[in-house]
Formats: C-alpha cells, structure tokens, sequence
C-alpha cells in the first residue's frame, strides 16, 4: 500500500495509478475542500477499491502501525506544526521495509516566491536531516534532484531506482516542477 500526505485536489491520482499496475493508493489531506474534491475527481478509483482519501492531520494519521510500504509527501511540511511529530507519525504506519519520499523546494529555490514569506518554513539540507533523525529514520539521504528530461517517463526509472537503493527512507528536495510528478511515480512503484 501507498500513502500520500497532503495530496491537494487529487487530479493527479488517476495518472500515478496509471504508471504502476495493482497498487493501492490512500491519501489523507488536512483540508475537508481538497478531501471533496478529490473524491469526486477520482470517483471510478474509489469505486474500484484501489484509491482512498481521507481527512486527517499528519500528527494524527488514523492507520495501525506498519501499514504502509511506501509513504510520499510534496510540498507539505512547510506548513505542518510539529514537523518531527509528523515525520515520526508517518515513521510509526510506515512497514520496516517501507521508504518516505519528502519532496520540498529548496530555499533558495523557494525564496523566488513571494508567498512563501507567509506561512511557509524552508529547510535546509542538514534541518531536513536533523529532523528525520529527531523524528527516529535511521537512513536519511537529502539529494538535490533537477530534472534534466523533460518526460515522467524518460526520467521515472531513475528516481525509482534511487529510492530503492536508499532502503528505509529518502528525502529528496527538487528543484523542478516536472521532478513532483517524477518522485509520485518513484513512491507509487512497486518495489522489487
């Protein structure tokens, strides 16, 4: 099974669940409007059984221990409160096996935006690892990750590989748009 954390409307999900065959796909979002949204935007996933969303807060994730292989989260921890609580909550319903991939801006990168001076906090690479390890991963690997072809499809492969050989978890911060879609479809792949 895979989680998302935040996954906004959740137009997305119908193109992830088509770059990997028989998965499961459960995503919770703090927003009851995105929560809507995406259900009624993926209405034949839900049917089909292979796609859930839920309400719910990082902090308070409401699956038993161990219930994910893979976990994903994009451009979300800026604004989580407690963001080692968050990590450690994703930790504790993720399998021992299972892998995190955290997708953030870097803040220089970031800092060309005007509204990320309202509300967001930016991390850097040696904050992003300190919190993991606050947050009790024992493999935390921070890569900057740009995106050199322009295609999910071209670039896929790669991500997948590398979040599979970085085991336990991974915390990529990209510096491309077009890399979001590439790491979704790392997380959702089935692993070997």
């Amino acid at each position: 099974m895979r989680a998302e954390v935040g996954f906004g409307n959740g137009k997305v999900v119908p193109r992830l669940m088509g770059l990997a065959s028989a998965i499961a796909y459960t995503g919770i979002d703090y927003s009851q409007a995105m929560v809507a949204e995406a259900k009624a935007s993926n209405k034949s996933q839900i049917e089909g059984g292979s796609v859930e969303f839920r309400r719910a807060s990082v902090e308070a994730i409401p699956f038993a221990d161990d219930s994910f292989d893979h976990a994903l989260t994009i451009n979300t921890i800026y604004f989580w409160p407690e963001p080692v609580r968050g990590l450690a909550e994703i930790r504790r319903v993720l399998r021992p096996s299972g892998n995190l991939l955290l997708v953030v801006g870097t803040p220089e990168q970031m800092a060309r935006n005007a509204f990320t001076q309202h509300g967001f906090r930016l991390y850097a690479d040696a904050q992003l690892r300190e919190l993991f390890v606050r947050a009790g991963f024992r493999e935390v690997t921070v890569e900057l990750y740009r995106d050199q072809a322009p295609t999910l499809d071209r670039s896929k492969n790669n991500l997948i590989e590398r979040s599979r050989s970085y085991g336990q978890q991974m915390a990529v911060d990209l510096a491309n748009p077009q890399c979001i879609s590439n790491a979704m479809s790392a997380a959702l792949s089935p692993r070997s």
